[in-house]
């Protein structure tokens, strides 16, 4: 029985078609001729029609390969074989949700063995990632027990499936830490990296194109804020920090300017809460600061070129940040009003020598980075970073704090 496909042609003949493209495929039929004109005890010839018929069957299966990830798309990743060449492929990936991974696109390069499909295809990166090596072929430890029935889509799922496995000593891989992968991830989504012939860089950019428009923003590590810690003086006091609210019992300071009060004494629950609206004026320009010193962070971990990072500074890439990161951007605004109106209130004190000294090192690395700063507004994120760590202090000594996530 001939098994048609969605377009409605047989499988025999649209792989024929394929296979007729190819220079090399051309010349079998003649050779087989040749070959099959000769006595049949040539020992030569026989294995010569052996010889052609693996390969005619190896380039079927992979044609076959990329043309069922044609028909049915993946969201997580993008390939391409080369005109010339249909035994390279490029590829570009998506770092799986919930991992260090989330976020970036990660190209590279795949290429079928002789052997293929009894032996798996193999894969190397050109995006710097964190878990693999770049241009060195890799161990990926689920296609250990490749089978001849699986495909190449497969092996690339099992690709991103992969990516956050621990890499205890694995053939091309590498050990970095969270934090570096997500600047990587990060990165990686600046622009595609430069590779080979313009017939390749083309399918990369293409790929990449194609892949970032599905990719979501990577999550970015949130600036210094209350940590998870409990305390008491023995006067019962206490805050509970609630998603974008700070609850307050036996506290002389309360809530987020002032948007808490009228505590009664039965059970030390609050008996009336205000929210606080953030200004859109007001969120646009901390969100903006947050994210300069985010990239100021990721520059200063990872070398960046002149393009990357006019790509990461540009209005796109922060509009983007702004609304991926509402949520958390809202919350550091609220907690940062919050640990002003404690320290106001509170009279806690910074010393001037202190301050000095935390602009002059946060200037320091503007220089070093070669990257513009406002002294001025310099000065006031180090203040509210050195007021946040006194807040903490202090109430490390005269409250228990308890943080609830949503």
């Amino acid at each position: 029985m001939v098994e048609l496909d969605q377009v409605g042609s047989t499988q025999i003949e649209q792989n024929q078609m394929e296979l007729d493209r190819y220079p090399a495929t051309k010349r079998i039929p003649e050779e087989y001729s040749e070959i099959e004109s000769k006595p049949s005890d040539d020992r030569i010839g026989s294995t010569q029609i052996e010889q052609n018929q693996r390969v005619q069957d190896r380039l079927r299966r992979i044609l076959e390969d990329f043309r069922r990830i044609q028909y049915t798309p993946s969201d997580y990743f993008k390939c391409f074989k080369l005109e010339h060449n249909p035994y390279e492929w490029q590829f570009g990936i998506r770092g799986a949700s919930g991992t260090d991974f989330e976020g970036g696109i990660y190209h590279g390069r795949i290429q079928f063995p002789e052997e293929y499909p009894s032996k798996p295809p193999e894969f190397s990166f050109f995006t710097e990632n964190g878990r693999f090596k770049t241009h060195k072929k890799i161990r990926i430890r689920g296609l250990d027990g490749w089978q001849p029935s699986w495909s190449a889509r497969d092996a690339l799922e099992v690709l991103i499936d992969g990516m956050d496995t621990y890499p205890d000593g694995e053939l091309g891989s590498v050990e970095y830490n969270k934090e570096e992968r997500r600047d990587l991830a990060i990165k990686s989504r600046a622009a595609a990296p430069k590779y080979g012939t313009s017939e390749r860089q083309k399918l990369i950019d293409e790929i990449h194109k194609c892949l970032l428009s599905k990719s979501p923003h990577v999550p970015v590590t949130q600036l210094p804020q209350l940590s998870p810690s409990q305390a008491s003086n023995g006067t019962g006091g206490g805050i509970v920090v609630t998603g974008n609210t700070f609850h307050a019992t036996n506290c002389k300071s309360v809530g987020i300017l002032r948007s808490m009060n009228g505590f009664s004494d039965e059970g030390h629950k609050p008996n009336k809460m205000v929210e606080v609206d953030i200004p859109q004026s007001f969120f646009e320009e901390q969100g903006r600061q947050l994210y300069g010193a985010r990239l100021l962070e990721i520059q200063a971990n990872i070398k960046l070129n002149e393009q990357q990072l006019a790509s990461l500074s540009s209005k796109e890439a922060v509009d983007e940040y702004l609304l991926n990161q509402k949520e958390n951007i809202t919350h550091m605004i609220k907690q940062s009003l919050a640990v002003g109106d404690i320290y106001k209130r509170e009279n806690l004190q910074l010393s001037t020598e202190e301050l000095v000294k935390e602009v002059e090192n946060s200037i320091a690395e503007f220089k070093r980075q070669k990257q513009d700063y406002d002294e001025e507004r310099v000065r006031g994120q180090v203040q509210e970073i050195l007021e946040r760590a006194k807040v903490l202090e202090w109430l490390r000594e005269h409250a228990e704090i308890q943080y609830v996530t949503r």
